[in-house]
């Protein structure tokens, strides 16, 4: 990703933060990142963070989170913990999402092949 990339990228970044109020998973989670990498996006941009109880879910909200989790554990072959770690929650929490949902879950140690546009 050259400079003006990363640049664009850094802007949606921040945009998402404030003008939508995603958290910092769920805005790491559209761009593969952590949410510590996004954390120093923001500090570097100068956006000061919110607090936890600022982040609290609407019902909707809640929904597409949950929506998310499963499309990442189903979809791109993410581990429970991965796919709940980029939408800051536990792989605990992460398994009840699926459980609720009727999806299966993978034997330990298994993981579904990305799709092929993620694929080196």
């Amino acid at each position: 990703m050259n400079d003006e990339d990363l640049i664009e990228r850094n802007k949606e970044i921040v945009h998402l933060y404030v003008q939508h109020r995603l958290t910092l998973g769920e805005v790491g989670a559209r761009f593969r990142l952590s949410r510590d990498q996004v954390g120093m996006i923001l500090e570097k941009a100068g956006v000061s963070r919110r607090s936890r109880s600022a982040h609290r879910l609407t019902p909707q909200e809640l929904a597409q989170r949950n929506q998310e989790i499963v499309r990442l554990y189903v979809e791109d072959g993410l581990t429970l913990r991965e796919a709940g770690g980029c939408l800051g929650v536990s792989e605990r929490q992460a398994w009840r999402v699926l459980e609720t949902a009727g999806v299966s879950r993978r034997k330990p140690g298994t993981r579904r092949a990305p799709p092929q546009h993620l694929s080196p």
